[in-house]
């Protein structure tokens, strides 16, 4: 980390997801992926027309980071899943790939469903204060996610910060995903004080 750069958090709704905040979350995710096989399978037109439906899901929740000039820098947002196993689809085969054994972590549990930072300000703490924040008030107990398995740097990103690897499958794209889940009990325990509160104000965007 080659330290913190002059940016502003926010907690965003559903209400606040107009079309200059879709278009702008749409422009970071292009950025962000734009050398990794995720924005080749979830194109940023994709992932910011699915947006407006996937912020009605139940306990939806989103952080967001400007720089001093008011561009979005990044955002990390997530909902409420599994509500009952799922029987069918991509969710099915999620739960298969965990199996029984795991499943727990699946179980009403948070998905961290999307989270980008644009490149110019990458290992500069961004993205650890935009992760830490957006679970510091989940609900649930537990959180999970999906990452492409061969990204060792967004990988060891994680693994810093107390995901655990449940399980490795394609989950039907032809290569290898890691599911990971994070006990959040446990994290918001070893959380610093100071990203959880001083770089994220408590007032809306």
């Amino acid at each position: 980390m080659v330290g913190h750069v002059n940016v502003s958090y926010a907690a965003i709704d559903a209400a606040q997801l107009d079309s200059s905040m879709v278009a702008a979350i749409e422009g970071v995710h292009r950025l962000a992926f734009a050398a990794s096989i995720v924005g080749r399978e979830y194109p940023a037109e994709e992932v910011a027309a699915a947006l407006p439906a996937d912020a009605e899901q139940p306990g939806f929740c989103m952080r967001i980071a400007r720089d001093r000039s008011g561009r979005l820098v990044g955002f990390a947002f997530g909902y409420m899943d599994f509500p009952e196993p799922p029987t069918a689809g991509w969710s099915k085969r999620l739960a298969d790939a965990v199996g029984e054994d795991h499943y727990e972590w699946l179980d009403r549990a948070f998905g961290f469903a999307w989270f980008a930072v644009l490149p110019s300000v990458q290992k500069r703490g961004v993205g650890s204060v935009l992760h830490d924040a957006l679970l510091a008030d989940v609900a649930s107990a537990r959180a999970w996610l999906v990452c492409p398995a061969h990204e060792t740097e967004l990988r060891a990103f994680y693994d810093r910060r107390g995901w655990q690897l449940l399980a490795t499958d394609d989950l039907g794209t032809g290569t290898d995903r890691a599911i990971m889940g994070l006990d959040l009990v446990a994290a918001r325990r070893r959380a610093r004080p100071a990203t959880m509160s001083a770089h994220l104000p408590r007032t809306r965007a």
